[in-house]
């Protein structure tokens, strides 16, 4: 081995060791901080409004003319919907007040594109037809702070959304992939220039 073959092959070790450590240090998982205690008598319990429903979003069939979102638990269901332009979306209050059967609360929807319900009682809706692309965000103006939601009006309803949601892929696939992509075409970069000089 010459000179320059003993430089590629300690290249190549210093390159995968450094990999590997940096690999395995974003592979380790850290405790999570140490929660910080409060007196109990200065504690005021917080009672939650509704489970929380995780955010899905919901792409209806190319030939689907109506969409329906349900107000229900002081969340829209879907809170997110692509859909394609002339479809209607329909919004309905599911929205039964705990323990009360029959009881509901109103609520009334509307979209920062000028779109507005009236008050919606147990079981009444509004519908709108959504005719040009875009994103349209809506709340609901009664209870602001909890309810929103996100209609994505695309020529073709996939478009607008991402294989991350559809295919349940994280969208970064972390500092360890890209060291193990270095890695490998540093390895291969240590390998040609030795073969070249041996």
């Amino acid at each position: 081995m010459n000179g320059l073959q003993h430089f590629a092959l300690i290249t190549g070790l210093l390159i995968l060791i450094a990999s590997f450590l940096i690999f395995q240090n974003a592979l380790t998982d850290r405790p999570p901080p140490e929660p910080q205690t409060t007196p109990l008598d200065s504690v005021i319990p917080e009672v939650p409004l509704a489970p929380p429903v995780p955010e899905e979003v919901f792409i209806p069939e190319d030939s689907q003319q109506e969409v329906f979102v349900e107000i229900k638990n002081l969340q829209f269901q879907p809170k997110v919907i692509t859909i394609l332009p002339g479809t209607t979306v329909t919004w309905i209050n599911k929205d039964e007040l705990p323990g009360s059967p029959g009881r509901a609360r109103t609520h009334m929807i509307k979209g920062f594109a000028g779109f507005r319900s009236e008050r919606l009682e147990l079981n009444q809706s509004y519908s709108y037809t959504f005719t040009e692309v875009g994103e349209y965000r809506y709340i609901d103006t009664i209870f602001t702070k909890q309810m929103e939601g996100t209609v994505v009006v695309s020529e073709k309803a996939l478009d607008a959304v991402t294989g991350n949601v559809i295919l349940n892929v994280p969208s970064s696939l972390g500092p360890g992939t890209l060291v193990m992509v270095v890695f490998f075409v540093s390895m291969a970069g240590a390998l040609i220039v030795t073969h070249r000089h041996a």
